[in-house]
């Protein structure tokens, strides 16, 4: 079972998968620009701890960021800073599967609970702000 826990060796694997996808590289940043949508990926490293968090989502472009890193938030799987393999290549699958606005408003649709999607996604998307 091969695992990461790094900052080095979460690179590495990061960029043997997205920089052959477009990806560019901009400090703790992988970004690919499309017409409707920006794919990120960011690596985080708390305060406390020498941990690295696999962060990743989406902007829409039509929307402004305002204080918002992500219109879309999410996180890559991980157990006390330990990534396996299998978990990084689910959540490049993940992004791989969202291209446009119908794919992001088809993905909140299947969510139980749309609390933790931000209000001018919501209006953006005439979904209700409940």
């Amino acid at each position: 079972m091969e695992t990461f826990t790094t900052k080095d060796s979460i690179i590495e694997i990061l960029e043997s998968i997205i920089i052959p996808l477009n990806f560019k590289r901009k400090g703790n940043n992988y970004i690919k620009e499309g017409p409707e949508i920006t794919k990120k990926i960011n690596l985080q490293k708390p305060n406390f701890s020498n941990m690295y968090y696999i962060n990743y989502g989406y902007n829409i472009n039509a929307l402004p960021t305002e204080d918002l890193f992500l219109h879309i938030y999410k996180r890559c799987k991980e157990s006390n800073g330990i990534y396996l393999r299998e978990d990084i290549l689910r959540m490049i699958n993940d992004i791989q599967s969202i291209n446009s606005e119908a794919d992001i408003l088809k993905m909140i649709k299947m969510q139980t609970n749309i609390n933790n999607i931000p209000l001018v996604v919501k209006k953006h998307f005439h979904l209700s702000a409940d």
